[in-house]
């Protein structure tokens, strides 16, 4: 996604227009979270300085897939897609011309990339962590609540 942005050699009003809609786009679902502010100032903000103007958001049409791509990045970086954040990327998508059917489509390409990307890194990441003895769970089930011993005892091994 980086190299794709820098690629795309946005001009500095536009990386400015870019990095507001983002930024607005991930507080949609309430707070902004550190994830997804370290992930924008990473892709995008190093590409426009603070003297820059903010481009008119219809700067961004020649930029819309990526654009877009990079949205739904961004909404998914803290693990949930809320409905708040698909509501706001619709929106987006719709003033850059997007169909309903384009944007399903475009969604559909995102996740598989990103599922494809992190099953490719899981192993990596696996290897790193490390490994700890499965804690054991008691069979004295008195800590647990009724409704819950119901559930969990037929499960605990022997």
């Amino acid at each position: 996604m980086a190299r794709r942005i820098e690629d795309a050699a946005l001009s500095g009003p536009v990386a400015r227009a870019f990095s507001a809609a983002l930024r607005t786009l991930a507080a949609a679902d309430g707070e902004m979270g550190d994830v997804k502010r370290e992930l924008i100032e990473r892709l995008v903000d190093r590409f426009w300085s603070p003297t820059d103007t903010a481009a008119p958001f219809e700067a961004l049409w020649p930029h819309a897939e990526l654009f877009l791509t990079t949205c739904i990045t961004v909404a998914v970086a803290d693990g949930e897609y809320s409905v708040e954040e698909a509501r706001a990327i619709s929106l987006l998508a719709h003033r850059l011309g997007y169909s309903v059917r384009g944007l399903s489509g475009l969604e559909s390409r995102v996740f598989a990339d990103l599922k494809s990307r992190a099953q490719e890194e899981a192993p990596t990441v696996i290897r790193n962590v490390p490994l700890r003895p499965t804690p054991r769970i008691e069979r004295d089930p008195s800590w647990l609540q009724d409704s819950d011993s119901e559930i969990i005892i037929p499960f605990m091994p022997e």
